[in-house]
This record gives C-alpha cells, sequence and structure tokens, in this order.
C-alpha cells in the first residue's frame, strides 16, 4: 500500500487479538508523549518504506511478535499525538487486525508493561488508556466482537 500524499505523518497500529484478548502494551518513561498511557503496538511509518511491511516491522520491535495482518479495519486523522496539539498537519493512524504467528512477548524500551485484556477491561482501564485507543475501541466494538474479541 503506497504512501498517501497529504504532507502528513503517518503511522499504523496493531490490534492483535489472542484467546479473545486485545494485546495493550504502556509507554514508558522514555517517550516524549503519552507515558503510562496503554496503546495497540505500532508506531510511525518511515516515508520511504511500504505500510504493511512497517507495520510488522513495528510490531516485532515493540513486542517480540511476528504477526499476520488480516485486514485493516479502520484510520484516523487527528492534529494532535497523545492528547496535545503538537503538530500544524495532519497525523495519519492506520489500524490493522491480526493474529501472532510466532514469538515471545519481549517489549522495547519504549513500553514497559503489555497487557491482555477484554473490550470491558480495557475500557475500565479508563485514564490510564491513550484516548485514540479509547475512541477507536468504542467505534470498531461490533468488528472487534467479530474476529474474536470477548465483550466481557
Amino acid at each position: 500500500m503506497p504512501r498517501p500524499k497529504m504532507g502528513s505523518e503517518m503511522s499504523n497500529r496493531c490490534i492483535i487479538v489472542r484467546a479473545r484478548r486485545v494485546l495493550l502494551i504502556r509507554r514508558s518513561k522514555d517517550n516524549k508523549r503519552g507515558v503510562g498511557k496503554y496503546e495497540f503496538p505500532g508506531g510511525k511509518i518511515d516515508e520511504r518504506l511500504e505500510i504493511k511491511s512497517e507495520n510488522l516491522r513495528e510490531v516485532s520491535e515493540e513486542t517480540g511478535y511476528k504477526v499476520r495482518l488480516h485486514q485493516q479495519l479502520g484510520w484516523r486523522v487527528s492534529h494532535d499525538v497523545s492528547g496535545q496539539r503538537v503538530k500544524p498537519t495532519p497525523h495519519l493512524t492506520l489500524y490493522w487486525l491480526a493474529r501472532i504467528e510466532s514469538g515471545k512477548l519481549a517489549l522495547s524500551s519504549e513500553h514497559d508493561h503489555a497487557i491482555w485484556c477484554t473490550y470491558k477491561e480495557a475500557l475500565a482501564l479508563g485514564d490510564e488508556l491513550s484516548q485514540r485507543t479509547t475512541d477507536f475501541l468504542k467505534l470498531h466494538r461490533t468488528t472487534l466482537k467479530k474476529f474474536g474479541l470477548s465483550m466481557e
């Protein structure tokens, strides 16, 4: 998938479902923004690289997992990256459904904790969950349920 030409920054997020639970990882103190917030694995896309392969690389780097992408689930355009208006240009985030093919959980220094949780448990994190992750979960509830995520 080629990069859209809109003068924006882009990032990928991967919704990994296993045993009816979704993986969330918490941003560590090594980050500039969003410290202590849980989010889906992923990250910024290098403009010279292909979107899908960049997502696979980011997920592996952040979690230690090799995943298989099933489908692009959605996208979001914003002018902020963590609840603060920090850039005048749009930021496009692409969301992908995925399953683990291999690997063991091994977090990078960018994240200090990982949890597997149901839909209800994820939303119960409240302020510990990034706003964009909360918004995405609420918007795509039905599709996540069809993909196997427990709503309990």
